[in-house]
Order: C-alpha cells, then structure tokens, then sequence
C-alpha cells in the first residue's frame, strides 16, 4: 500500500483544496530541490526553482497545466514562473502536434543560461548601479553638514563601491568570453 502524500493540497482560488499532485520519484524530487537552491541562491522564488527542475528533469516536454500539477502550484505561479524562465532562456516552448498547448522544454546548456542570466539580470542591475553611484558621488559632494570624520569616511566607502563597480563590469566580459557566449 502507498503511503499519503505527506505535503499538503494547497487551495485552489475557489479554496477547495488542489487535486493531490502526481507523486514524483525520488531522483525527480532531489533534482528539483537541487534548483530550488540555485533560484533561492539567485534571489528568485522557490516556484521557478520546481519548475525549471521538474522541466529539467522530464524526458518529455511539458505544459503549464502539468507543470502546475505535478508542482502543486496555482497557475498563476506557474505562468509567471515560466514566462520568467522564457525570458532568461532557461525553457522554451516546444510546438507538439494536434495540442493547442505550449509545451516546455528545458534549456541545458550552460553557456546559454549564464548568458541569459547575465544579460537579463545582473547587466541591468549593473547599469542602474552606475547611475545610483554617480548620484552618491554628487550627494557627498554636495552636503556641506558632514563633518571631516565623516567626509574621509563616506568618501572612502563611496570609492570603495566604485572600484568594486569597476571589477564587476571587468569581470563580466571575462564570464562570457570563457563560456564562449560574447
């Protein structure tokens, strides 16, 4: 006799409890949470690490409803997390004959999902990143109230961020050139 599914049905938007997902395996189950850590590593939710690992680890190609319901995720998570994994590159839809739906298939080069990481994410925020440390230069060099102490002290992290800013966008060419995507 199998066991109950220990993880609890969440509720659907009419709160009647979510049909039970189908049970996944062991290895699925430890892949998952194997992304489930990488996303949370990279500040994004626990949902796009489950649907990226359970794509990752399907042999078939998989759409939103069944994403949805092996995950037990609503499918507002779900379209959302996907729509994000779409936009770095990490899946793509796959076109499968006689179904109206979109089916996901994993990205798994490493090459590709770095650079898409770096050009949707960490490019961006390092661009905004210029503009907030030109407007702390302008903000130190404007206030007159600090004292000295203050001044070599603030001048000093100012700078600091600044070279840090400067390794960030030395390092980054480095990244893509060593995976081969510039």
């Amino acid at each position: 006799m199998e066991s109950p599914d220990p993880t609890p049905a969440k509720a659907n938007a009419g709160g009647d409890p979510a049909p039970p997902a189908e049970s996944l395996l062991p290895l699925q189950a430890e892949a998952i949470e194997v992304f489930v850590r990488l996303a949370r590593l990279f500040g994004q939710p626990k949902s796009v690490g489950e649907i990226y690992g359970l794509i990752y680890i399907s042999p078939e190609p998989m759409p939103m409803d069944v994403i949805a319901s092996r995950l037990n995720l609503s499918k507002g998570s779900t379209s959302q997390g996907l729509r994000l994994l779409k936009g770095l590159g990490a899946v793509r839809p796959i076109y499968q004959v006689g179904d109206r739906r979109d089916f996901y298939t994993a990205e798994t080069s490493l090459k590709k999902l770095v650079g898409g990481y770096l050009d949707d994410a960490i490019i961006p925020l390092l661009n905004q990143g210029q503009d907030r440390l030109a407007h702390l230069q302008r903000l130190l060099e404007e206030d007159g109230g600090l004292t000295a102490e203050q001044r070599v002290f603030f001048d000093e992290r100012v700078n600091k961020l600044n070279k840090w800013h400067e390794r960030a966008h030395q390092l980054f060419p480095l990244i893509r050139k060593f995976l081969g995507t510039s």
